[in-house]
């Protein structure tokens, strides 16, 4: 799938006004379920979830951070919903909200053959993984995946998060995260690198941060 809507695209989606869920269920997650049997409201795995950002992502999302951070801010928008969306739990880590199910999940799709990973130079001097679809039916699994997220009201946040996440500069993304939920940087490394990001680029914002929430 292309991006879809451009940048400014997905800015302006992040002003409409709040809709209603359908077709989503009310059952909570369960702490006892594992892998391929957790899922959503939607019914959806932690492993479609990614299929679905790669398809989004014309077949590649850059960089674990970025996959961890995309997945964070669209289980966030059970917030405005009320009902459960990415099946991870997230938990405080050196960069910001970190989820070993997304982890293990991701793991998983590697050793299933549907998913590659290489290794390319990164911005915090260690290496950053380029995260593909390994083949057709990767792409197809991630596309129905997202025909059936464009089945909801919700979609319109979804696309918009799933650009930004996608599109945005890391340092973005993580300074956006930081503000909205600084719950979840209690044990980061790169605070301080954060907030110098955050003073560059206060002046160039293209999501305000009131508008994430």
């Amino acid at each position: 799938m292309l991006w879809g809507n451009s940048f400014r695209g997905a800015r302006s989606m992040f002003y409409t006004g709040t809709k209603c869920m359908r077709g989503a269920g009310t059952e909570a997650r369960s702490a006892a379920a594992q892998g391929d049997a957790r899922r959503d409201s939607l019914g959806l795995t932690v492993e479609d979830w990614i299929l679905a950002l790669l398809a989004y992502g014309s077949g590649r999302v850059w960089g674990k951070t970025r996959l961890q951070k995309a997945l964070f801010i669209l289980d966030r928008l059970e917030e405005k919903y009320g009902a459960d969306f990415v099946p991870a739990e997230f938990k405080p880590h050196v960069y910001g909200p970190f989820s070993p199910d997304a982890a293990e999940a991701l793991k998983r799709l590697e050793e299933r053959g549907l998913i590659k990973i290489t290794y390319r130079e990164g911005a915090f001097e260690e290496p950053v993984a380029l995260i593909e679809a390994a083949n057709d039916e990767a792409l197809r699994r991630g596309e129905a995946v997202l025909e059936k997220l464009k089945a909801y009201t919700a979609w319109d946040d979804i696309e918009a998060r799933m650009s930004f996440a996608l599109r945005a500069p890391l340092p973005e993304l993580l300074w956006y995260v930081y503000d909205l939920w600084p719950e979840y940087t209690e044990n980061s490394l790169i605070k301080g690198k954060v907030k110098i990001w955050k003073k560059r680029k206060l002046r160039k914002r293209l999501f305000p941060v009131r508008i994430l929430r």
